[in-house]
């Protein structure tokens, strides 16, 4: 093949020089005017006969989709939870004894419901992150996004399990509220890390 090639351009250049009627010195054929380096890897790309692997592409399946749109809805449902949470919570710390009834009515289910959310966006998120494993498109973003959900749902459980006991286990009184707010502000940086790609 490569012959062929070189053949085909010495009988080009040899057509392309001026004819004896023209009045020019012909010059004398040359094999190739290439510079070494051209020839070289002109003879390299033809003798490349390697097949190039192909990347296969990744198939997901229904249920995958479906996980999906669960975690993306429960993901903006976490902002009211957060809202409610914090509202209450500041009441609660803030006025103590005399706070009013409605942040000791609703702060436990802001709670509870941050933390049902929280198992649910950990199962369809693990769930399609170890699907999606072979996918390397947004490989690393998927993967940031998960440790920092799992650590600020680890902040939560143990706010959670806690709860108003924060004091038995020998922490300050902030403790509760810097634990929770922390989870918090993890969770939204977690989010927008997904939410604006």
């Amino acid at each position: 093949m490569a012959i062929t090639l070189g053949l085909l351009l010495q009988l080009t250049v040899a057509l392309a020089a001026p004819g004896p009627d023209s009045g020019a010195v012909r010059a004398p054929l040359r094999t190739l005017d290439f510079p070494r380096w051209e020839a070289t890897r002109l003879t390299a790309l033809m003798n490349d006969t390697t097949r190039r692997r192909k990347i296969p592409a990744i198939e997901y399946s229904d249920g995958y989709h479906d996980r999906l749109k669960v975690h993306k809805i429960l993901s903006f449902a976490m902002i009211p939870l957060f809202v409610g949470s914090a509202v209450t919570g500041f009441q609660l710390r803030n006025k103590r004894d005399a706070a009013p009834q409605w942040a000791r009515d609703l702060h436990g289910p802001f709670a509870g419901g941050t933390a049902v959310l929280f198992g649910m966006n950990s199962l369809t998120g693990i769930w399609n992150l170890w699907e999606g494993r072979k996918d390397p498109a947004g490989r690393t973003r998927r993967l940031i996004h998960s440790a920092m959900f799992l650590a600020a749902g680890a902040g939560f459980v143990y706010v959670t399990a806690v709860g108003d006991n924060i004091h038995t286990v020998g922490k300050p009184n902030h403790w509760h509220r810097d634990i929770a707010l922390g989870s918090m502000t993890l969770s939204l940086v977690s989010w927008s890390i997904m939410l604006f790609r």
